[in-house]
């Protein structure tokens, strides 16, 4: 029996206020997803001799996912599935350089890592913002809705969003009639029926675009704008990987066996982790090997 181990690092990260307990998101995104896919790949490699595994490590915000991977590497471990930031992921592909070890990023979304920060030995499962931003703009192209107002965070990931969008919307006609920066206090949810109203006043615009990329204040700007206008970006209207209709290729299976193991619904995260999982399934059982 040929045993493939495969390890899956996750740091924990900033999250927002607790603003609201209606979207919490699961103790076990991300992980979920991987579980399943190893209990796929186990369900053909029976019948190909081939024993798949799982090993998991969850790292503190302060702590150093590479001495994570380190040891799992000395257990045999040549496959990393990451859900870490762009730095954490490079530090670690560097480290590895010149070994039989293969990361799959489930995550990083920085443009960066696809340009000047490419590594040889980094396979990118998770798009890149300005792959988010490139489907959003050719859908609002599609539509017609070309005056576009947007409105960023404090964060620096916002900014990158953003800077993103703004390509984006460049590339494909649109074009960026009004740029703002969500100033107000971090609990939207108390103030926002005041100062949305105001704040998207008198601007000739089609849609209202949000980067927020942990969900500071976005949620609350749908149903409060001055006109009646569709929110996309990070909220609202959002390019996403996975979506709970999605039913083609085998996904409306994939649904169904997820909800039946966990009780809930497959999110974008559990399907990044997933996929990279299964391909490296489905790559032992094509070659045969271990």
């Amino acid at each position: 029996m040929a045993k493939i181990p495969i390890g899956y690092i996750s740091q924990q990260v900033e999250t927002p206020p607790n603003l609201s307990n209606l979207d919490v998101p699961p103790e076990n995104e991300g992980i979920a997803g991987g579980e399943i896919s190893i209990r796929d790949n186990n369900t053909t490699g029976r019948f190909l001799k081939q024993e798949f595994s799982l090993e998991t490590a969850v790292v503190a915000k302060d702590g150093d996912p590479l001495k994570a991977m380190e040891e799992m590497a000395a257990k045999g471990i040549h496959f990393f599935v990451l859900d870490v930031g762009a730095d954490a992921l490079l530090k670690m592909a560097d480290a590895a350089k010149g070994r039989e070890i293969l990361f799959f990023n489930a995550t990083a979304t920085d443009n960066r890592l696809r340009s000047q920060d490419c590594r040889a030995n980094v396979m990118h499962i998770a798009p890149s913002r300005s792959m988010y931003t490139d489907a959003l703009a050719q859908f609002l192209a599609r539509k017609r809705w070309r005056k576009l107002f947007l409105v960023t965070g404090k964060r620096p990931g916002d900014a990158l969003f953003a800077a993103a969008m703004k390509k984006s919307a460049k590339k494909f006609g649109g074009k960026i009639v009004e740029e703002k920066e969500w100033a107000f206090g971090p609990d939207a949810r108390r103030t926002a029926q005041a100062e949305v109203p105001a704040f998207t006043q008198d601007v000739d615009y089609d849609v209202l675009v949000v980067a927020d990329e942990i969900g500071i204040f976005g949620e609350y700007l749908a149903y409060r704008t001055w006109e009646p206008r569709l929110i996309v970006g990070t909220q609202g209207l959002s390019p996403s990987t996975w979506h709970r209709t999605h039913e083609q290729w085998g996904s409306a299976q994939l649904q169904s066996r997820f909800v039946k193991r966990f009780k809930r619904r497959m999110r974008a995260k559990d399907y990044q982790v997933w996929a990279p999982i299964r391909s490296i399934g489905e790559a032992a059982a094509r070659t045969n090997s271990g």
